[in-house]
């Protein structure tokens, strides 16, 4: 299984107190241990220097030694020019979203693991949240 975490998956890793924080890193154990592959691009890892280290004023060697970590674990991907292309084209409103959602399907990930749901709207590929995730994979 494939899983493309989003932007707002990194965050939640990175920011304790966001309510997606347990489930995300729950999920980052499980591809750490090998049950699934993760990916994250480059974007992701960009948008949230920014957001932690701007907005947030986090210490930029924190963020750098858990992106460390992090990168360790899934598989960073670039946002290529075909998915420049492909966001060009597509209906969603924001474009960020359709650069990954281009990126995911572009290497072959199954799932989008993402709390904004706009994504259902304009792919086939099924999305999760992290907490519905773990419940998926570990109901009993």
């Amino acid at each position: 299984m494939k899983v493309f975490f989003d932007t707002n998956v990194l965050l939640d890793l990175l920011i304790h107190s966001r309510p997606g924080h347990d489930s995300s890193k729950l999920l980052l154990q499980v591809a750490r241990e090998g049950a699934m592959d993760g990916y994250l691009s480059t974007q992701s890892i960009i948008d949230a220097a920014y957001v932690q280290t701007q907005t947030n004023h986090s210490e930029l060697e924190g963020f750098k030694e858990s992106i460390r970590i992090i990168a360790s674990i899934l598989k960073v991907v670039p946002i290529e020019s075909q998915d420049i292309t492909s966001a060009n084209d597509s209906e969603m409103s924001d474009y960020e979203d359709a650069a990954q959602l281009s990126c995911a399907e572009n290497n072959g990930c199954d799932i989008l693991l993402t709390s904004d749901k706009r994504f259902q709207r304009y792919s086939t590929m099924p999305s999760y949240t992290p907490q519905e995730l773990v419940k998926l994979l570990f109901r009993d």
